[in-house]
Formats: structure tokens, sequence, C-alpha cells
């Protein structure tokens, strides 16, 4: 770190922050939240979701006095804003773990509001638990937390009944964002031949499009069969192939506005 922090000061003139500076290992270190994952994508660092649950838990707290309904729609306008915050990084499995933690929180807030082991138990059979079930869970000495963990709890207030509640559910709303990132994809119409188009593409691509009303940058990019059978990416114009083989490759141009 110290030749790298004289390069910079001394060669480059920059000043560095050593406070926030050091040389680790990719995943150690965070950037705006993110950190790098070992394939190359964006993460979320775990102090970005440490900070989310400590959120989190000043709106869930149990002594607020406050319906739950309250509660959910405060958890919605964070989840939301927080949520579209990170929607570019591979965050799947740390969504559904804090999901499952969310909903556990809101249990045991549901749980401190009856109070009493009666009051709990009358409102565990009225969703739907037996009657048994519901007595073992009233009476006993476990606090709400403990409680909000097992079965007959879960089976009372599901996640599919917090979605009736109106709770966000994170990895619902990843997957949305994740939907609409990618492409729509336009099937091909029967008997729809690329031969004849891809000539016109490759001269199009070569001689170069002008536009006097919104500039185009052309990118052509061609899988090429080589002489084992695998597909050679990455053919330039310059390393364009002979016609013979050009016919049997797939060319695609992208246009960037």
């Amino acid at each position: 770190m110290q030749s790298v922090t004289r390069f910079l000061e001394a060669k480059l003139r920059l000043r560095v922050n050593r406070e926030k500076s050091a040389v680790a290992p990719v995943g150690e270190r965070k950037f705006l939240g993110h950190r790098l994952l070992l394939n190359g994508k964006l993460g979320i660092s775990p102090k970005s979701v440490h900070r989310a649950k400590e959120k989190i838990r000043q709106i869930t707290r149990r002594a607020r006095g406050v319906s739950l309904a309250q509660v959910i729609v405060e958890l919605n306008s964070f989840l939301g804003g927080w949520l579209t915050y990170y929607s570019y990084a591979a965050c799947r499995f740390e969504l559904q773990c804090l999901d499952e933690w969310i909903q556990r929180k809101l249990r045991c807030y549901r749980l401190k509001q009856r109070k009493r082991g009666a009051s709990i138990a009358a409102l565990l059979w009225r969703m739907g638990v037996s009657a048994a079930s519901a007595s073992k869970v009233g009476s006993s000495g476990k606090g709400p937390w403990r409680l909000a963990s097992c079965p007959p709890v879960h089976r009372a207030l599901s996640t599919r009944w917090f979605h009736t509640q109106g709770l966000v559910s994170l990895v619902t709303k990843y997957d949305s964002f994740q939907h609409e990132m990618k492409p729509p994809y336009t099937p091909r119409p029967p008997g729809f031949s690329l031969r004849g188009r891809q000539e016109s593409v490759i001269h199009r691509a070569r001689v170069g499009v002008r536009s006097t009303t919104t500039p185009a940058l052309l990118i052509l990019s061609a899988e090429v069969p080589s002489s084992n059978g695998v597909p050679e990416p990455g053919i330039t114009n310059e390393e364009m192939p002979p016609l013979a083989t050009r016919t049997k490759a797939r060319y695609r141009v992208f246009t960037l506005m």
C-alpha cells in the first residue's frame, strides 16, 4: 500500500485517503454499499445488510404502540427504496434470508401485542391452528422472539398472510427488477431464414451507416465454426472469414443509441 500511495501522490499528484484505502482481497472491500464477488458480479456488502437490519429493528420495536398495519406501511416505504438501489446486485439469497428475518420480527411484534398466553392462544385458534397446538403455545414460558419461530405461529402468520396484509416481498420485487432488465424475446416467424440477410448486414457494417438525426454505433460480432466444430467468438472486421465460411456463421449487429 505504501508504494501505491507514494506513486499516486508523487507521480500523479493525487491525494490518497488513507482511512478508506487499503490493499485487500476483492471480497473484503466495499464501495458505495456494494462489493465484488468472485465471479465478477456486484453484491451487497455485509455492512449494508447490517445497517438495513438496524433500520428494520427501529421500525419493528415491540414497545412502539402502533398497529401492525402502520409498521408494514413504514417497512414497505423503506424496503422499496433500499431494494431499488441494490437492484443490479446479485443478492437473491441475501434477500431471501432478509425476508424470513423480517417476517419473524413481525410475528414477534404481533405476539407481543397480545401480551398474555390466553390471548395468544385465542389468536392462533382464530387463524386456523388447532386448539391443542394453540393452547400449548399460549402456555409456553418462552418469549415472543422464541415463539415467533415455532411451527404453529408459522402456520397462523404465514408468508401468504403477510402478503394479504400488504407486506412487500424482497425476493419477488427483486425478480421483477431482473425481468425488466432483460431484453424482450421476439420469436422468429415460421420459415424465417438469416442466409439472405447476413450478407446485407455484413455489407452495411463494413460500409458504415450515416445518420443525420441520431448517432449510432454498429458493433459486429461473429461466431464462426472452427475446424473442431467449436464456435470461435470475437471475430472482427479485419479478421472477416471468407465467403464460404461466412454463410455458415452467425452475425449480430447491435445499435447503441
